[in-house]
């Protein structure tokens, strides 16, 4: 018999309103009729679409079944047209080096939760540099890629430790040495970025804290909420340049990178806290359940067996 992952300790929030632990009776019977819905519709996927996943795009709709299977629907026909299945198998980002120090992106430890921590500094960020090294479309597939991974292994890794299921992040952004106008030459780029977050992995926020906000921040901020759902909206903090004391209700300085007011100093060797991506996603015992890539992306269903088959009956064609 396999050995059981050592539990740790951590604050447990009560099951939030809409999630499987917490569905009204209405709820449940919209949820079966979501789920009947796409199984009529033949769209229903036993590997990929767990009640999790269902329950997230039922919750980002209110529980409203024609908003809801919309949502689904357009979010499914955007993975096909991605290739979110080659995505995560073949995706390769040989300049990820290069772009890390331009824009840096990590996840680091887990927060008093249990949750992956995220942190994006955006005060180096130079687009013009950054396209001269990558693409836009890289960089967007990149974001995928790591949205895959977060589900994938991250929540897994993270709920074994806990105890618990984790379906959300605790996510920093930094602004220090962000001007006004290098953000607003950013914004397209960051409007996509939440684009694809809001549309096609909605729910997965479960705090923001905007830390070394310049005091314009605030008028710019105005324009970017209305792009944002105004739950996702509540779930956001914007502070200045004393955020310790808030963010520590939430993190544990040992768990907070030195840099950004914390303890915590992984060795240089390793990359340092911005490289080195600890947490129970990289601890053994945490993930001997975790598959990457996940198993789903090596099952083709009936409408990919036909495109595979009618492109091989092409290539023949051309030979």
């Amino acid at each position: 018999m396999a050995e059981e992952a050592k539990k740790v300790e951590v604050l447990t929030p009560e099951p939030k309103p809409g999630t499987i632990d917490n569905l009204t009776e209405e709820q449940k019977k919209t949820f079966e009729e979501f789920k009947a819905l796409l199984k009529e519709k033949n769209e229903f996927k036993e590997e990929e679409h767990n009640d999790y996943l269902l329950l997230r795009f039922l919750r980002a709709r209110n529980f409203d079944l024609n908003k809801t299977y919309e949502m689904f629907s357009n979010c499914e026909k955007w993975r096909k047209s991605i290739k979110i299945k080659d995505l995560c198998i073949n995706f390769e980002f040989p300049e990820e080096e290069e772009v890390h120090k331009l824009y840096p992106r990590f996840y680091h430890k887990v927060d008093k939760y249990g949750r992956p921590i995220y942190i994006e500094q955006l005060g180096s960020l130079d687009l013009k540099k950054l396209f001269n090294i990558t693409t836009e479309e890289k960089m967007i597939n990149h974001h995928v890629y790591e949205y895959e991974k977060l589900i994938h292994t991250r929540f897994p890794a993270c709920s074994n430790r806990a105890g618990y299921h984790i379906e959300t992040s605790c996510t920093i952004m930094d602004l220090k040495k962000v001007g006004l106008f290098q953000f607003a030459k950013a914004f397209s780029f960051i409007k996509s970025s939440s684009a694809i977050a809001q549309d096609y992995y909605p729910e997965m926020l479960g705090q923001m804290f905007i830390i070394n906000a310049p005091m314009l921040f605030t008028s710019t901020w105005k324009l970017i909420t209305p792009l944002l759902d105004p739950v996702t909206v509540k779930k956001i903090k914007i502070l200045g340049g004393k955020y310790e004391s808030e963010i520590f209700k939430v993190i544990d300085p040992e768990n907070f990178p030195k840099f950004l007011g914390g303890k915590c100093e992984c060795p240089e060797c390793t990359g340092g806290c911005s490289r080195t991506d600890p947490g129970p996603w990289k601890e053994e015992e945490y993930t001997k359940d975790v598959q990457w890539p996940p198993k789903y992306c090596y099952i083709k269903d009936e409408e990919e067996k036909t495109e595979e088959k009618a492109e091989e009956k092409a290539e023949e064609k051309a030979e």
